[in-house]
């Protein structure tokens, strides 16, 4: 998803047309969602909930700060970042971040919104200990939702390690993870604790838990020529402070913000209310980090083994700043407002 400053005649507003945002960056999408958002489809589940609130709330209007949405037809990471630099901000998920420095046009993480996961590993009751999954099957999320790093960490766990047995690990999208224990395709899954409730309430027994993993599930992302002119960083700061706002509401207001969801994105009551477990104390200030981002690089490598040597080689360090989320701790900034493209 692109965020634009400029009213351009091609850019639809998201609150009148929820159905936008088809990237096709993401790895195992072979069917098309049956509704909208869906992370498989490249419409970023995480940042729908943030970019709902602070626009229903009037967040972006507080920092005056005027938005479109853009629509994004690519997956080539070139067009990407000039899509980018033309708009000015980009909601991606955090492994199209690092696939843009693999393409040499770098794109610039300003903020890490979901810069953390927690998973826990949830099997049918029959199954009690690591093992009881001895030749059975476990849904994990797709590539950079943050489960395969999260298997990894709780599969080499020393409860793990001292039994050989083999699992086969299945990748689902959030939505049909659940389902599919139920209906037996699979015997258990690498769930968000956001699912806890609902997943003991239908008799799944938690075998582990990850607790909190640094991870950059989903980032805002700009240009280095965006970030380095002045007069673009009272918009950037701006709509980081809107973010910041609407994750705090999330927080503090679940049965309205479950309201709001639903509405804003034509979702059925029972997706919203997943939808806004994911954001359940994530109001943290959105810092982008090095070891969050190296970990969607060790995910990368978990996934695609043939290119490890080559995301050895990254360096992260050269596409993050902290510079736009310590502004907006600051109190002795003005409310910043949108400017011109120079």
């Amino acid at each position: 998803m692109i965020v634009s400053r400029r009213q351009v005649l091609q850019v639809l507003v998201a609150a009148t047309t929820p159905h936008l945002l088809p990237l096709p960056l993401a790895q195992g999408c072979d069917d098309p969602p049956k509704h909208y958002p869906d992370p498989c489809s490249g419409a970023f589940v995480q940042h729908s909930a943030y970019l709902a609130v602070a626009d229903v709330r009037g967040f972006f209007k507080q920092q005056g700060v005027t938005l479109t949405f853009q629509t994004l037809t690519t997956s080539d990471w070139r067009e990407l970042a000039k899509i980018v630099a033309d708009a000015g901000v980009g909601h991606i998920f955090g492994i199209s971040a690092i696939r843009s420095l693999l393409a040499d046009s770098p794109l610039i993480v300003i903020a890490a919104p979901r810069n953390q996961v927690d998973f826990a590993l949830w099997s049918l009751v029959a199954i009690k200990s690591p093992q009881d999954l001895d030749g059975k099957k476990i849904g994990l999320g797709l590539t950079g939702s943050g489960s395969l790093m999260a298997w990894e960490t709780i599969s080499t766990e020393p409860a793990f390690l001292p039994v050989k047995f083999k699992v086969t690990t299945v990748p689902f999208r959030d939505a049909d993870r659940f389902p599919a224990v139920e209906r037996g395709s699979i015997e258990g899954g690498l769930f968000p604790v956001s699912f806890d409730n609902k997943l003991k309430a239908a008799g799944l027994h938690k075998i582990r838990q990850t607790g909190t993993l640094p991870f950059a599930e989903h980032v805002l992302v700009t240009t280095e020529r965006i970030l380095k002119d002045a007069r673009n960083r009272r918009f950037l700061v701006g709509y980081v402070k809107a973010i910041v706002s609407a994750s705090q509401f999330l927080d503090a207001n679940p049965t309205e913000s479950v309201d709001i969801l639903a509405k804003y994105w034509t979702l059925p009551r029972d997706t919203a209310e997943d939808l806004y477990g994911r954001y359940r104390g994530s109001s943290q200030i959105p810092l982008p980090t090095a070891v969050s981002l190296q970990n969607v690089v060790r995910e990368l490598q978990i996934a695609f083994p043939a290119d490890k040597g080559k995301l050895s080689g990254i360096k992260v360090d050269r596409i993050f700043t902290e510079d736009i989320v310590r502004a907006v701790q600051s109190s002795s900034l003005p409310l910043p407002s949108p400017l011109p493209r120079g």
